[in-house]
């Protein structure tokens, strides 16, 4: 998918995702490098979907703690959204914040570029 440099200024002006984040279906969560004052490159566009059957029993096999489920937490999958149905993991919604977050460190080399990646989020792409 194309994106203009206008689309890219239109992501990164969204909500930007912290702790406080309410997570629902069908969200759209996106990692952007501004390389330069008018040059972005989409690092990650996931999608938080609801478990379905297949997840949890990948899960299961994965951990093999049934028992490890909570009935406390909110448990979300996280897949590219240009491929939903493959690669998706099963995380709480504090585990999904936390790894979406992680990807912002992780791509910024220096303190000064933290500034330059930018994580949001949104329930509609444009």
């Amino acid at each position: 998918m194309f994106i203009t440099n206008e689309q890219y200024r239109d992501l990164i002006n969204r909500m930007p995702l912290t702790h406080d984040a309410i997570l629902d279906e069908r969200t759209h969560i996106f990692v952007i490098l501004q390389n330069g004052s008018d040059e972005y490159q989409m690092l990650f566009h996931d999608i938080v979907l609801s478990p379905n059957k297949e997840d949890w029993k990948r899960y299961n096999e994965k951990h093999q703690l049934p028992s490890f489920i909570s009935a406390n937490k909110t448990y979300w999958v996280l897949a590219p959204a240009d491929t939903p149905n493959e690669h998706s993991q099963i995380m709480t919604e504090e585990e999904l914040i936390n790894f979406e977050l992680k990807s912002k460190k992780v791509f910024a080399s220096d303190p000064l570029a933290l500034s330059k990646v930018y994580v949001t989020y949104s329930s509609r792409v444009f």
